[in-house]
């Protein structure tokens, strides 16, 4: 679904923001990152900017969380 509504929706914050989450879940860092470093660019026409830096910071931390959880520091 989340697929299918960026094919129609491009840049749609919301939807970017969503799918950044569940890679964050999955542990899919980087192409978490990359959602959100999307999303950014569009964050203040929607007024979500709390969300995504929010988000970004969530990514960061479980990225760091899970190389530490690795001994990867």
């Amino acid at each position: 679904m989340i697929e299918k509504g960026l094919e129609l929706f491009h840049d749609m914050t919301k939807l970017l923001l969503l799918r950044a989450s569940l890679h964050r879940e999955n542990a899919d860092f980087d192409q978490a990152l990359t959602d959100l470093e999307r999303a950014s660019k569009f964050m203040y026409a929607e007024g979500l900017e709390n969300d995504v830096t929010v988000q970004i910071g969530l990514t960061y931390n479980d990225m760091g969380t899970s190389l530490f959880k690795k001994q990867r520091f």
